[in-house]
């Protein structure tokens, strides 16, 4: 046994670093009497039983000489630097033992399915970081705390600005953990809204990550080209600007100069938008995805399977990464006629993806529906419906929206 484990251990018969010992797993330990110790202590604190060196000797069984040795090992050190050694060793340990174990399959196992089981591993060694119990003072206290500190600096979100303040106060900002569906049917301007809204954020100190399956990065340049320039995105892709224009252009791109990052392989499966944010450093305060129907998920025997996967996935990144997952997805062709605005239950394919977010927002453009050739360059009746917020109001945004330039603007 390390030294460290010792002192922790010796620490926590000590009745010291509560908050440690039960952020603590047994099998951390490098043999089997630290394990048991461990157990012990733990077991000892759920029965709500004093814990010290006769109590842990008579419940574990083991020798008294050798625990009095391990109590004796602590001296008042501080159990929190203890305490990450141990975690760290433990970490090693079991990664060189699963990267052992791995290499021996891969020789005459599928090497995809290898990837997925080294994925899950990772994703367990990671669980040492987090996914620990805070108790309901504590959480309240760090709570009380935040709330003063956005009264002081007269913070309206909970989360960071989408740059939207009307938005902002339905939805209380782009909040880390969780998940937003952006849904409409096609032509209702959600890669436009993602894309303004992401914009924004970056603006507001935000980083984002924008996964692009359906459009391609000239497609989405063009765009940028377009908003920057407030130039007719037609004439964009045709080249038919004025030397005027693209001086407009180049003046303003500097001004674009943000945080935000954009990935467009149409290959791209929602395991790997994990890793790749996982991997990101610094990691995104937005991630957006578009869409969510063309992401490659696991092969599920179903459609509506493989769409469950993928929208539970998507708040796992917002949660493991403690970012908003920003995901668009597509309508059925219930609200098509354009006299019914769309609902929860016209989302597409699965009913996970309205369990699984926390906020869903429908744009709708009525304009659309009507006479193409009367439709004007700025419409100003399309609205932002709120359909679902978990921890915000429901209800309407008014918007506008300016065609030619694809852009949504309060």
């Amino acid at each position: 046994m390390i030294d460290s484990e010792e002192i922790l251990l010796g620490g926590f018969m000590f009745n010291q670093g509560l908050d440690w010992q039960s952020k603590t797993r047994p099998e951390w330990f490098s043999n089997s009497t630290g394990v048991v110790i461990c157990e012990t202590i733990q077991r000892l604190h759920s029965e709500n039983k004093t814990v010290d060196l006769s109590s842990v000797v008579f419940q574990s069984g083991l020798n008294a000489v050798t625990v009095s040795e391990i109590y004796n090992k602590y001296s008042g050190q501080e159990l929190s630097y203890h305490w990450a050694i141990v975690r760290q060793e433990w970490t090693r340990r079991h990664g060189e033992k699963v990267l052992q174990e791995l290499s021996y399959k891969i020789q005459t196992s599928d090497p995809f399915e290898i990837l997925k089981e080294l994925q899950g591993q990772i994703d367990l060694l990671q669980l040492t970081e987090s996914g620990q119990g805070i108790s309901l003072g504590n959480l309240l206290t760090e709570r009380a705390a935040n709330l003063a500190t956005r009264k002081n600096n007269q913070l309206k979100t909970v989360g960071l600005p989408s740059g939207y303040a009307r938005l902002d106060k339905f939805i209380g900002g782009f909040v880390p953990g969780e998940l937003i569906v952006l849904a409409g049917r096609p032509g209702m301007g959600k890669t436009a809204l993602a894309f303004c809204l992401a914009i924004q954020h970056c603006r507001y100190g935000g980083r984002v990550m924008f996964f692009s399956i359906e459009m391609n990065k000239e497609q989405l340049g063009d765009r940028g080209l377009a908003l920057i320039g407030q130039i007719d995105n037609l004439r964009i892709r045709a080249a038919e600007v004025s030397d005027e224009e693209i001086e407009r252009i180049n003046r303003n791109i500097y001004s674009y100069n943000l945080p935000f990052e954009i990935e467009t392989s149409a290959t791209i499966t929602i395991d790997q938008i994990r890793a790749r944010v996982k991997c990101m450093n610094p990691r995104p305060t937005l991630v957006v995805i578009d869409y969510m129907q063309l992401i490659h998920g696991q092969g599920k025997k179903s459609r509506e399977q493989e769409v469950s996967y993928i929208s539970r996935q998507c708040k796992l990144i917002a949660k493991d990464c403690k970012c908003t997952v920003l995901a668009l997805s597509q309508l059925n062709r219930e609200t098509e006629d354009g006299n019914t605005e769309p609902k929860l239950k016209n989302l597409r394919e699965s009913g996970a993806i309205e369990q699984d977010a926390d906020t869903v927002m429908f744009p709708y453009r009525p304009a659309y529906y009507g006479n193409k050739e009367e439709i004007p360059e700025i419409e100003e009746d399309p609205k932002i419906i709120i359909a679902k917020c978990r921890n915000g109001m429901l209800g309407n945004v008014p918007v506008s929206f300016r065609s030619k330039t694809v852009e949504y603007f309060w």
